[in-house]
């Protein structure tokens, strides 16, 4: 009877133990599904109750990531430590219970998958934010292909307007979350960029296009003319659109600021003055860094300069003539070039030989066309003011100034009586200059005969009164 009793308390044990076990095993399960619900839940869809007295923000942050899947990424700076929250939730969402938290503190707060993001807010920022896969995104895969099928690899999928994106793997292949209803934009260097809509598509493959306006661009050289796509030498061109999108007295102004390598500085600020060009810095102390100019294969100096005369006005007083740089290329008008390369590595001095050692700059002007005639005109005018005058002292001031300083050495007054009438000499020297550039041209042909005639006016008075 004894050993009955002991057997059935053990099997009872035995019962007991295993409801136990099933009783944990199915409230983890309860529970793991409860917190994967969570997690594909919108924050707005999460219900919680909150009790909160003179709670610090961590603590809170602390107490909803125990009760959510949800955890708090942020900076320790940004949170102010004695600030405190008072409030109580019952049973309210998530994102309002966060929207009353950012109200409170200054926080922005957005989630993006299982991580709430913590930032000082700003005034244009919403309070929350939401970026989740789970709430609105579409997952996407494709392929992205070149025109013959092949894989592009390191081809870029973004989705338009934000920075949400994808690159292609090795044999092209992408995947990528969206939100519903967006917008792909697929680029590649050399391709044309392609939109495509989403739409409710879960696979999208695109065949780029090869962008032939890039690849068949032709490029002036000094032995002919090459394909962009088969040019591997140091050159850098710039088209006539770009060189005349602003006014400009000369093609160096042009060139100033535009072709990387090149460095161009003014020699003078006369009218039509020198302006020194360098490519890839001084080359030469003795014999200059000037480039070589060819226009239409004609070879022509960077610089030239002339020797004062009486006749000219310009002798100084000690009876030796200056010296004046003046710029040869002034008298081409920019409206006449079609496009401008320039040689900056060692086939340069292939071609041209010593005188290419600084680097050339080829030059090919605007050509008739078959067609009708046709008759151009660009121009503008201006004027030109001094940047800034010099602050001087009148003639009283002068007097004041040097008598103090008489005073101050133990001397008598250097000046006495009346000071003469003040005059500014730098209204006797300056003045407001006009400059204005006109250029008429006519161009035309036929199969036999190709024609383009060309003038052009240009006044530059400059700022110092003659």
């Amino acid at each position: 009877m004894k050993f009955k009793l002991i057997r059935q308390l053990l099997l009872m044990s035995q019962f007991a133990i295993i409801g136990f076990l099933v009783q944990c095993l199915t409230f983890t399960f309860l529970l793991a599904s409860e917190v994967d619900a969570q997690k594909n839940k919108s924050i707005e869809n999460i219900y919680l109750t909150l009790e909160m007295k003179e709670a610090s923000i961590q603590d809170v942050f602390n107490t909803i990531e125990g009760k959510t899947p949800f955890s708090f990424a942020y900076k320790k700076s940004i949170i102010e430590k004695n600030k405190k929250i008072n409030a109580s939730f019952e049973q309210e969402s998530l994102a309002n219970l966060l929207r009353y938290i950012s109200q409170s503190t200054g926080l922005s707060f957005r989630r993006v998958d299982e991580t709430i993001q913590v930032n000082k807010k700003n005034s244009s920022e919403p309070f929350v934010e939401e970026f989740t896969g789970a709430s609105a995104d579409v997952g996407i895969t494709g392929k992205i292909t070149d025109e013959n099928g092949e894989g592009l690899p390191g081809a870029s999928v973004v989705v338009k307007g934000t920075t949400v994106g994808a690159t292609t793997n090795l044999d092209g292949n992408y995947k990528l979350s969206v939100p519903d209803g967006s917008t792909l934009t697929i680029t590649y260097v050399g391709y044309i960029t392609q939109e495509v809509v989403v739409g409710n598509r879960s696979v999208i493959d695109v065949q780029m296009e090869l962008d032939a306006t890039q690849l068949k661009e032709l490029v002036v050289v000094g032995y002919g003319v090459q394909k962009k796509s088969d040019l591997t030498g140091a050159v850098a061109s710039l088209s006539s659109e770009k060189l005349n999108s602003q006014p400009i007295t000369s093609l160096e102004q042009g060139l100033q600021g535009r072709v990387p390598g090149v460095h161009i500085t003014n020699n003078s600020s006369a009218p039509g003055g020198g302006i020194s060009v360098k490519i890839r810095g001084v080359t030469s102390i003795l014999n200059g860094s000037e480039p070589l100019y060819v226009i239409d294969g004609f070879p022509v100096t960077g610089q030239s300069q002339f020797t004062t005369n009486p006749g000219r006005g310009l002798e100084s007083q000690s009876g030796t003539d200056y010296t004046v740089s003046q710029n040869p290329l002034s008298a081409l008008n920019p409206s006449d070039i079609a496009s401008i390369e320039v040689l900056k590595d060692a086939s340069a001095a292939a071609i041209y030989g010593v005188r290419g050692a600084n680097g050339v700059i080829l030059i090919t002007t605007k050509r008739g066309a078959k067609g009708a005639p046709k008759v151009s005109y660009t121009g503008y005018t201006g004027v030109q003011t001094l940047a800034k005058n010099l602050e001087l002292m009148n003639a009283q001031e002068f007097y004041d100034i040097n008598n103090l300083l008489a005073s101050n050495n133990g001397e008598s007054p250097r000046f006495t009586g009346t000071p003469p009438n003040d005059m500014d000499w730098q209204d006797m020297i300056y003045r407001d200059a006009l400059i204005q550039n006109h250029q008429v041209s006519v161009s035309g042909g036929s199969d036999a005969v190709q024609y383009l005639v060309s003038g052009s006016f240009f006044d530059q008075e400059g700022v110092v009164k003659e």
